[in-house]
């Protein structure tokens, strides 16, 4: 039978569902539990991200996958889509086909029906996340538990600083972190991955007896050549620009072993700010800017007092202004819609500064407390996915995430809680 229901409902029902039972049963008759059900993916791929069951005896991570009729796993290709190979859990409403679901690398998808489940859902008790509205009995102990999560998120990106200064000098250490923020989630491997074959030092070498303008050009002949995204690596018509002419050219100049495939970046529903083209011109102008005291000798330096005005100062570090060619495009060939004003804006700099800035700096000068006080007091920045996915489930105010210190609590508690399937280790339950 199949049934025309709204997808958006059967999200509804599945919430609801898991809300309420305890124990399921998946159509090969295997014992299943929702530990944690994830929250909606907003990008490719399947309905919820990061949930956690257990199927059996065995613990699995991944993602769940709605359809309102079976066949469509099929009917949309997911068999054939390597994107899919992380689902763990197919939910369906009713049957138009086989129950028997495969993903593309050949491996068999429990599929769990609800329509046995619907006629009793009204006589269900409820009962959800253990931590579901903790907020509206006791905020101050959940806005404290947020402070330590949040410093405890900081102290572990220092230790991860602190093993990779023990092994590669500060200044590639800081440009690895830096260029993978610039990476955001769905870019962060790659821009990392450059970082190693596009050493701080090989572009920093492009600032010597140049002027500003050919240091840039050079540096993103050679950031976006060892990319793979020049046109000429990617088949893109690039209509004999000026500027993408110059780069090509100078690009044949470097005898780079090591390149990326153009496969590696996600170029898919990437807002147009976001492109990581633009985001790698924009690495030149840091580098170009920072050139005389070196990208690390400088920031260091911005840390004198610990007041919160001084953010004012540290944003200002990261800002890049666009122009030229990337004032207006967003990709080769590609012009953005609008006049785009910054190639790094101020949400962007205040994530680098948090996530990798402060912690550098305070793995870098033997736990000094000034970068500490400057992360516990940093404004508020726009909230990501998992910190409104996290709120919600929560039951915060707004007004109870007012620093950038208790989003990062809500992100470590997400990680390292809710997706692990550890609910009962929580402090907030």
């Amino acid at each position: 039978m199949k049934s025309n229901l709204a997808e958006y409902r059967l999200v509804d029902l599945w919430r609801d569902l898991v809300s309420r039972e305890d124990t399921l049963v998946t159509e090969n008759g295997e014992p299943l539990r929702i530990i944690y059900p994830g929250r909606l993916n907003d990008d490719r791929g399947a309905d919820f991200r990061d949930a956690v069951i257990i199927r059996g005896n065995v613990i699995q991570q991944g993602e769940i996958e709605l359809h309102v009729n079976s066949g469509d796993w099929e009917a949309h290709g997911h068999h054939r889509n390597p994107a899919y190979n992380n689902v763990i859990l197919h939910v369906v409403l009713e049957e138009n086909g086989s129950l028997t679901m495969h993903r593309a690398n050949g491996e068999l998808l429990p599929t769990l029906s609800l329509r046995g489940y619907l006629e009793k859902r009204l006589q269900a008790a409820p009962s959800a996340l253990p931590c579901a509205e903790i907020a509206v009995g006791n905020p101050e102990k959940v806005t404290h538990l947020l402070d330590e999560a949040g410093e405890a998120r900081f102290r572990q990106k220092v230790a991860e600083f602190q093993s990779e200064l023990m092994q590669t000098a500060a200044g590639q250490v800081l440009y690895w972190g830096i260029l993978g923020a610039l990476g955001y989630s769905k870019n962060k491997t790659p821009c990392q991955k450059l970082a190693d074959i596009v050493p701080l030092r090989v572009l920093a070498s492009l600032t010597q007896n140049l002027s500003e303008k050919e240091s840039l050009l050079r540096q993103q002949a050679l950031l976006l050549g060892a990319a793979g995204l020049l046109p000429s690596l990617r088949s893109v018509n690039s209509n004999n620009d000026k500027y993408i002419v110059t780069l090509e050219k100078l690009w044949l100049e470097h005898s780079f072993t090591e390149t990326l495939a153009s496969g590696n970046w996600n170029l898919f529903k990437v807002r147009p700010n976001n492109s990581p083209l633009r985001r790698l011109a924009a690495l030149s102008h840091l580098v170009w800017r920072y050139r005389h005291n070196g990208l690390s000798g400088s920031l260091l330096d911005l840390i004198g007092d610990t007041r919160v005005e001084n953010v004012r100062e540290l944003t200002d570090a990261f800002l890049v202004n666009s122009s030229g060619y990337w004032a207006a495009h967003y990709d080769f060939g590609l012009a953005c819609s609008r006049f785009s004003p910054a190639l790094i804006g101020a949400d962007r700099a205040g994530e680098i500064i948090i996530n990798i800035l402060l912690p550098f700096i305070y793995a870098r000068e033997n736990s000094s407390g000034k970068s500490l006080d400057m992360f516990c007091h940093y404004p508020v920045l726009p909230a990501n996915s998992i910190e409104k996915h996290l709120q919600k489930q929560l039951g915060l105010g707004k007004g109870m995430i007012n620093s950038a210190c208790r989003q990062q609590g809500l992100i470590h508690i997400y990680k390292t809680f809710c997706i692990q399937g550890k609910c009962m280790e929580c402090a907030l339950v």
